[in-house]
């Protein structure tokens, strides 16, 4: 799903890097640069799904969304046409679709911490104490993860 919305982050931003140059040729290499980062992140994640990988996933969606925030309401050598310009529709698609991977990439890095953390346990059946006969003790067990 990352790799899809990396894809769909990068031909969004290839398709703005033409006009965009005439205009303002530093956000247009700044496009340039956005679309080279999400090929190669969708890359790396289709060869290895490591928490580096994600965590440069957040990293370059988030700052795209705030890059987007800035030049709606900063004029400055980046870009002073697009000041109050919130809703042009290909750039929401963008800021979806950003949002969501820096979502997806929490829930992934969350859940993986998760399963590194917390051990599996599970009660079994009670059994007599020898310290302490006559009353029941429940031991503790380790259970395996399905799909391990």
């Amino acid at each position: 799903m990352a790799i899809v919305g990396l894809v769909t982050v990068a031909a969004i931003h290839w398709a703005q890097v033409v006009p965009t140059m005439k205009d303002s040729p530093y956000l247009g290499t700044a496009f340039l640069l956005l679309t080279l980062a999400c090929i190669g992140l969708a890359f790396w994640l289709l060869v290895s799904d490591r928490g580096l990988a994600w965590i440069l996933v957040a990293g370059v969606n988030g700052l795209t969304i705030a890059g987007y925030i800035f030049t709606r309401t900063v004029s400055s050598f980046l870009d002073s046409q697009d000041v109050g310009n919130w809703s042009e529709s290909l750039a929401m698609v963008a800021l979806l679709v950003e949002s969501l991977l820096v979502l997806l990439t929490l829930y992934r890095l969350i859940g993986e911490g998760r399963e590194q953390t917390t051990p599996n346990y599970q009660r079994v059946a009670p059994s007599v104490d020898v310290r302490s006969p006559g009353l029941p003790a429940y031991e503790m067990q380790r259970t395996p993860r399905p799909g391990r």
